[in-house]
């Protein structure tokens, strides 16, 4: 396809493709730009289409181009702060503001607050003001929508920067006439209300994903704030993903959406729905909603509480029900129901769903809460389950390790997320012991968990002789209880893993100096030896 595109003379459609294709590989797009003015005006577009969003140092260089062409009254205004614009040519390359496309003005306020202080730092004036905050913010908002930007991504969750900049933003409507995705934190009613009628009277019916929080509310959404939400989901003729994540014990507002979907306009689009922290012990029309959407491909369920009172709702359902991630915590037992009920309701999950589950993650074992739960739990897993590619649980007796284990070897075929805790002491060598004889030949995250006891050196350099064949791209080795990682665990690290470059990442409970002198020797080998909770993994962050 691509040598038949270059003899077709479509040179600059395929570097196009490939420049989407490292749109978010941010040092490579880097790169590019650097090869000729092709390269550089196909990959400029992606640098700074969400530049606050880079984690790197100084990401807030950016701001002083944006500000360039600030009015004399405007640099003014700036320089009573101690703020001086760096000095770039009146006229740019390139169009920057109209490239910008994401604006979550967390990591907007972010790179703002930190380039006022390096700003400020560099006049020796340390005061702090907010209002000269809101002043930038103004200037910023006001290029992008004066040089057109094209947003596609808002982010508002509620807080001081967020109501500043909603201010600026009702006042240029344009600015979110045209975006695809869209996360709102119910905090402030009356704000959110501002900008959810915003986003109607802008008929913008084209968003694809709607993400809604309702944390910490307090019970406090009004009717007018429901209705607008409602109609904004009811409105949209291109939606195909709805996060509605909510920790709060009054649910009628999620009855509220949930009913406004069953007459909706995106009955023929809907494809994800993700329930996050949901109490579904009052939801209704669960039942209802599942059977009007016609091409839901994926249902995720995080972190829910009372679940065996949405299962009872949905094992009814006509359509296949393709549940594709199940979370479980302990609250799934803290709430006073008759554990054989909840077992059952399981089952009957397990049985209408098990083939399309995806991504699994078990309560903690480390509460001794109902082991009868657990271990059904698991066996519901080893039963029904073939198609998992990312799995978490935990040990808490003998015959659970050896179960683990097998489910483990069930899922070979697909697995590529990996992760196994024990934290009282349960016996852990077992799995030190099995697991790299059954493990892929490759996996994308592995995370063991473990205190430290007697023999566990000698099991940890089984499992490491067992790792020759395997090669993993994140692997987090987390043993609780050691003081000297350096002297006791990392010279079997490096005989049995680095030298052989058998990982891509490695993280272990160390000190920063302990890091960065032994990190040195692991680059040769093309190693990155990190803490552990830079690489951490809870299997959620990329499916929301």
């Amino acid at each position: 396809m691509a040598s038949s595109k270059i003899f077709l003379g479509c040179m600059p459609e395929l570097l196009n493709e490939i420049i989407q294709y490292l749109q978010d590989d941010h040092g490579t797009l880097h790169s590019c730009i650097l090869i000729n003015r092709l390269w550089c005006r196909l990959a400029i577009p992606f640098l700074w289409k969400n530049p606050f969003s880079i984690k790197c140092p100084k990401n807030y260089c950016y701001i002083d181009v944006y500000l360039h062409d600030l009015s004399d009254d405007d640099k003014t205004k700036l320089n009573e702060y101690g703020i001086k614009i760096s000095v770039f040519s009146s006229n740019t390359l390139f169009n920057y503001p109209g490239f910008f496309k994401c604006l979550k003005i967390h990591d907007f306020g972010l790179s703002i607050k930190e380039w006022i202080d390096a700003k400020i730092y560099k006049y020796s004036i340390r005061t702090f003001h907010q209002h000269y905050l809101g002043l930038i913010y103004t200037f910023l908002i006001e290029r992008f929508v004066k040089n057109e930007a094209n947003l596609h991504t808002f982010e508002f969750k509620g807080y001081y920067e967020d109501i500043i900049i909603l201010e600026i933003i009702l006042q240029n409507p344009k600015f979110i006439y045209n975006i695809r995705n869209l996360f709102i934190n119910f905090l402030s009613n009356n704000k959110i209300t501002a900008l959810l009628k915003l986003l109607l009277s802008n008929h913008n019916n084209s968003i694809s994903k709607i993400y809604f929080q309702f944390r910490n509310i307090d019970n406090n959404i009004n009717e007018l704030t429901k209705n607008y939400s409602s109609q904004v989901i009811n409105s949209q003729h291109n939606l195909k993903k709805l996060i509605i994540d909510d920790n709060s014990t009054n649910v009628t507002h999620l009855n509220h959406l949930l009913l406004s979907l069953k007459n909706s306009n995106c009955l023929n689009t809907l494809e994800t729905i993700i329930f996050y922290k949901i109490n579904f012990k009052n939801i209704k029309f669960l039942k209802e909603v599942f059977e009007q959407l016609n091409v839901l491909e994926s249902i995720h369920i995080f972190y829910c509480h009372f679940i065996h009172e949405f299962i009872q709702q949905i094992i009814h359902i006509t359509k296949p029900f393709k549940l594709k991630s199940l979370y479980m915590d302990n609250e799934i037992i803290a709430c006073g129901y008759d554990i054989t009920l909840i077992i059952n309701s399981m089952q009957l999950l397990f049985q209408k769903s098990g083939k399309y589950l995806e991504n699994i993650k078990l309560f903690d074992f480390m509460y001794d809460v109902s082991k009868e739960l657990k271990e059904k739990s698991l066996e519901l897993i080893k039963n029904y389950c073939r198609n998992v590619k990312r799995f978490s649980s935990s040990i808490f007796n003998i015959k659970n390790a050896y179960l683990v284990l097998n489910i483990i070897e069930n899922f070979k075929q697909n697995l590529n997320y990996l992760t196994i805790h024990d934290h009282r002491k349960y016996k852990f060598s077992i799995i030190l012991l099995n697991l790299g004889q059954i493990l892929p030949y490759k996996l994308e995250y592995l995370h063991l968990e473990f205190e430290a006891y007697d023999s566990y050196i000698s099991d940890l350099e089984v499992f490491l002789k067992n790792f020759k064949n395997i090669f993993i791209e994140k692997l987090i080795l987390q043993i609780i209880g050691i003081q000297n990682v350096a002297a006791v665990v990392l010279p079997y690290i490096k005989k049995y893993i680095m030298k052989e470059k058998r990982v891509k990442y490695l993280a272990t409970h160390a000190p920063k100096q302990v890091l960065a002198n032994e990190g040195k020797e692991f680059k040769l080998y093309n190693i990155e030896y990190t803490s552990i909770w830079k690489i951490i993994n809870d299997y959620t962050s990329d499916l929301l």
